[in-house]
């Protein structure tokens, strides 16, 4: 990947936000510098269909929720499933 230098202009809150996710430590003690955070948020902006993301999760929770609702019963399961049952749709 080439890299391309270009300067925009951006709110003071955002510089900010920017600063703070750059000066974190991430996984293995290292800092994402500035560049790379500006260019993963603008590629997740543009590139991802946050409906389909979206979608995903909504799979993800309904299957989660019917495999736990639908399993056999076991030792004290009438409670967790009645308190789960608050969870219903």
């Amino acid at each position: 990947m080439a890299k391309v230098v270009r300067a925009f202009s951006i709110d003071p809150e955002v510089a900010r936000m920017i600063d703070k996710i750059a000066n974190q430590e991430s996984t293995w003690h290292k800092k994402p510098n500035r560049s790379r955070v500006v260019n993963l948020a603008l590629r997740w902006y543009y590139l991802s269909d946050i409906a389909e993301i979206i979608a995903d999760k909504d799979e993800q929770i309904e299957y989660w929720r019917n495999k736990v609702l639908n399993a056999p019963p076991r030792g004290g399961w009438k409670r967790i499933s009645s308190w789960i049952s608050g969870f219903r749709k």
